[in-house]
């Protein structure tokens, strides 16, 4: 069975934020919005076209830091 893992943000704040049957079910899950605002007035970095797979199959949504995410397809048993 496939699922679809999605991760939030980056190296010590990356968490494990859902489990989806479908790479639609995570993106739905976890929407891209418009560039979000920090603290210091700039905004993050969006590619545009929200989600966006990559040439090794995973998804990235363009986001930097804690509102980056990844979807890894993962072969489980069950």
């Amino acid at each position: 069975m496939k699922v679809y893992l999605v991760e939030m943000g980056c190296y010590d704040s990356a968490y494990i934020a859902g489990v989806y049957a479908t790479p639609e079910a995570a993106m739905a899950a976890h929407p891209v919005r418009a560039a979000i605002a920090y603290p210091n007035g700039s905004a993050s970095h969006e590619r545009p076209g929200g989600w966006q797979k990559r040439s090794d199959g995973t998804w990235s949504n363009g986001l930097d830091w804690d509102y980056a995410g990844d979807i890894t397809k993962y072969e489980v048993e069950g």
